[in-house]
């Protein structure tokens, strides 16, 4: 344990020092501190207490384009040094170039994205909005006046982190996880053209892959399967209203039993009422076959108490299980770059059901965030 954090300490070290030494030439060194406690409200246990350092280091030159990593240093499992992000970005006079690992954000919708389909969560940080896990990828994105055309390769399949045995939420681990060969075959890829304008942006898309959420066999076995998707996306400004729009059509490219081709689609409507209350409210949907799979409305609303304290509430309700979940907020800016967080997660519906399954999971949290 000593060696590991001695190992720590001189990789922090080395950082700062190599971004000192060449600050001037381009090298810009970012990070945060975050400490996070959770406790049960059912049982009062601690199922996470967690203090992580990320480091975002960007180098970016006219000649040779960006160089960026994020480092993640976290004591929940070990002292776990991991690469969240890792790549090289090249600009040419038309046409931007990434490699390496890599967050591909697609679509228009808040939270939930059907057209993103090439980054797997991490099931650990399940219901968070930075739960999203970075494929090894090669990305171009053209630019055609107001036209994007953008095109993702992913030689290797990147599978969802299931958690550990321990872990709070290792009800969702399954018996067996059935992985595609790493093959040129197997590989994923994706096209989307966009295009911007004063009221209204849209796009479309194609995608061929892995879906990322598995097929369940009878026996807990999680496959993943290949699909083709096509999907689309808008958002179309309505003087102080905004409304954005979204869905894809999956269609499993191998037999599978029991399962038919799918779509989801997301609709919603943003507004700032004043300049402390914000509103977004979504209707989701997907169905499988003649079956709705789901059914939900979203709401995520802000009230800015004073530019340094706001209230914020996120609910999700199942229209067709009447189950939900709620996440109310506390946030307060103690000083500069320094936040304090005070939160929640309620669950609550019938036995068996999306989140009342989970209603004995409720639990609060606080988080102390601190960036540099």
């Amino acid at each position: 344990m000593k060696l590991k954090l001695l190992i720590i300490f001189l990789i922090i070290m080395l950082i700062t020092s190599f971004a000192s030494f060449v600050g001037a030439e381009g090298l810009n060194l970012e990070g945060q501190i975050e400490s996070r406690l959770e406790i049960s409200i059912k049982n009062h246990e601690i199922p996470r207490l967690s203090n992580n350092l990320k480091l975002d280091l960007e180098y970016y030159s006219s000649h040779s384009g960006l160089a960026k990593a994020i480092v993640q240093i976290s004591d929940k499992n070990g002292n776990k040094i991991s690469l969240k992000e890792v790549y090289t970005e090249l600009y040419l006079s038309k046409t931007d170039l990434k490699i390496g690992k890599q967050i591909i954000n697609w679509g228009k919708a808040d939270g939930v994205n059907p057209t993103n389909n090439f980054n797997p969560e991490d099931l650990t940080r399940s219901f968070r909005d930075d739960n999203k896990i970075a494929v090894s990828a090669l990305r171009a994105k053209h630019y055609n006046q107001n036209w994007i055309f953008d095109l993702v390769w992913a030689p290797n399949f990147t599978a969802p982190n299931f958690g550990e045995a321990d872990d709070r939420w290792s009800f969702l681990l399954p018996n067996k996880v059935v992985m595609p060969e790493n093959s040129i075959e197997n590989s994923e890829f994706g096209i989307k053209a966009s295009k911007w304008g004063t009221k209204m942006d849209f796009s479309f898309s194609y995608f061929r892959g892995y879906s990322k959420e598995p097929y369940i066999s009878n026996i807990g076995e999680f496959k993943f399967y290949r699909v083709n998707s096509i999907g689309g996306d808008f958002a179309r400004d309505f003087g102080s209203f905004v409304m954005r729009g979204e869905g894809a059509y999956f269609k499993p490219i191998e037999e599978i039993k029991y399962k038919e081709p799918y779509y989801k689609f997301i609709l919603g409507v943003d507004k700032n009422f004043t300049d402390k209350i914000y509103v977004n409210t979504q209707y989701y949907r997907q169905k499988e076959g003649d079956i709705n799979t789901a059914q939900k409305i979203i709401l995520s609303t802000e009230y800015n108490i004073t530019n340094f304290k706001k209230l914020g509430l996120k609910a999700v309700y199942n229209l067709e299980d009447e189950d939900y979940i709620i996440n109310p907020t506390y946030v307060m800016d103690i000083r500069d770059n320094v936040s304090l967080t005070l939160g929640g997660y309620i669950f609550a519906g019938k036995k068996g059901t999306e989140y009342g399954s989970l209603d004995n999971k409720d639990y609060c949290y606080v988080e102390l965030q601190n960036s540099f």
